[in-house]
């Protein structure tokens, strides 16, 4: 079980969610409103982590009082194989 340092829970500014489009991301979303946590949800749509222009688009996006949670993937819907295996690889890469 990881602690933290401080006295008592802060929650985060905000939280970040990339992969916001699935399942598990929307459902995250939903759980956070619920405890008004303000949320950013960036799916594929809006930046392909597959893509080296991913690095700029997240860099101006992200705050160092962020929570980042990574959920994007690509699932075996969108392909199988080495190559989907390598786009994810560069995803988290990126």
């Amino acid at each position: 079980m990881l602690k933290h340092h401080n006295a008592s829970a802060i929650p985060p500014e905000r939280i970040v969610i990339l992969g916001s489009g699935g399942f598990v991301g929307r459902s995250l979303i939903k759980y956070l409103a619920s405890k008004s946590l303000a949320t950013l949800g960036i799916s594929s749509k809006e930046i392909d982590l597959s893509e080296s222009a991913a690095v700029s688009k997240l860099k101006s996006v992200l705050k160092p009082t962020d929570c980042l949670v990574v959920l994007a993937a690509l699932t075996p819907d969108k392909g199988k194989g080495i190559d989907t295996f390598m786009k994810n690889l560069r995803m988290v890469e990126h």
